[in-house]
């Protein structure tokens, strides 16, 4: 129901092939509202947490939610950390941003790209992310072919990025200067690229000079990953944590505001199969209510269940899931959540 391209038809095929019961469509999906409701505390729980946090990853990413053609597109909010990620459904604008948790924020680093909208907290505290702008730098080194500085300032912000993590495995609290006095000293003097690009043209804004204004002007955003360990130089936990495509084939009016809450949902139920369920204070106590099949497929949809047998049971045994002391690998969903 929640990974890429599987309406609730199919969640009920799939609920079918594994109890030998195919439950309607129409309570496939009104299971999202028990499911919501189950995990409504934890969510606070983790909204919480992640407003405590030191330092925190943000991403957002197109996300098709509801019926409609495929340009109705909504986006998908995230703020995560190692353990923990908070999902928003809303849209790219700044009315949205505040709607999420960076209104509330204070002191708190995020890791995020370059949009606009992160600017306009005084609350948090910026890393840009270095993928986006090594990406960027790729970029200008095909435009410029004949310039050296676009290779020269990825080169060497790649290597802060490398020393960065020696420093991390060995655990010292900062990156050590005597480390990365080269690198800086590389990475300013391609930044100073920027003089040539100005002089190009005053009508028009040539390629790559946002970028390079970008690298001069916000050089402690860019390079605060230096100053502490623990603030990673990319939000790469925001981007595991999502893209997911919400997809139905039930046909309702308000379908379209119904489906923020399946997200909120999935968050956690998708962080307590990838991590176990302690590690996001999910408990078997939550999904004690859950609904039991019965009665059988309705008359006219396809063939009738399979009887019960000895080789082929009707009813499957419970899973066993990890707990905190056993000791065990937490379990892992085989769907991407």
């Amino acid at each position: 129901m929640v990974m890429h391209h599987v309406p609730v038809e199919r969640c009920a095929g799939i609920v079918e092939s594994m109890t030998g019961v195919r439950p309607s469509d129409g309570w496939v999906h009104a299971l999202l509202a028990r499911a919501a409701a189950a995990v409504a505390a934890a969510n606070r729980v983790i909204r919480g947490l992640i407003l405590a946090a030191a330092v925190i990853c943000g991403d957002e990413t197109p996300l098709r939610a509801g019926p409609g053609p495929k340009s109705r597109k909504t986006y998908l909010q995230v703020a995560c950390t190692n353990l923990l990620t908070c999902y928003f459904l809303g849209d790219r604008t700044l009315a949205s941003f505040k709607g999420f948790v960076y209104s509330d924020l204070h002191s708190t680093v995020v890791v995020h790209d370059r949009y606009v909208n992160y600017d306009h907290f005084p609350g948090i505290v910026h890393q840009l992310c270095c993928a986006h702008l090594l990406r960027d730098l790729e970029d200008a080194a095909q435009t410029y072919p004949d310039a050296t500085w676009p290779v020269q300032a990825a080169d060497n912000l790649r290597g802060l990025i490398h020393q960065a993590s020696l420093a991390r495995d060995a655990g010292l609290p900062a990156v050590p200067d005597d480390t990365t006095a080269q690198h800086k000293r590389l990475f300013r003097h391609a930044v100073c690229g920027i003089a040539g690009l100005s002089a190009l043209s005053a009508a028009k804004t040539p390629p790559a000079l946002p970028l390079l204004e970008c690298l001069r002007d916000r050089e402690a955003d860019v390079l605060r990953f230096l100053t502490d360990t623990a603030i990673p130089p990319t939000p790469d936990n925001a981007r595991r944590s999502g893209p997911v495509t919400v997809t139905f084939s039930w046909r309702s009016a308000d379908l379209a505001q119904r489906t923020a809450w399946p997200v909120r949902a999935v968050a956690v139920i998708g962080r307590a199969l990838r991590r176990g369920l302690a590690a996001c204070g999910f408990g078997r106590a939550d999904l004690a209510a859950a609904p039991r099949l019965e009665g059988s497929r309705p008359a006219g949809r396809g063939r009738p269940p399979a009887p019960e047998s000895a080789s082929c049971p009707r009813s499957r045994p419970a899973l066993a899931w990890p707990s905190a002391d056993s000791g065990n690998t937490p379990m892992r969903s085989r769907f991407r959540v």
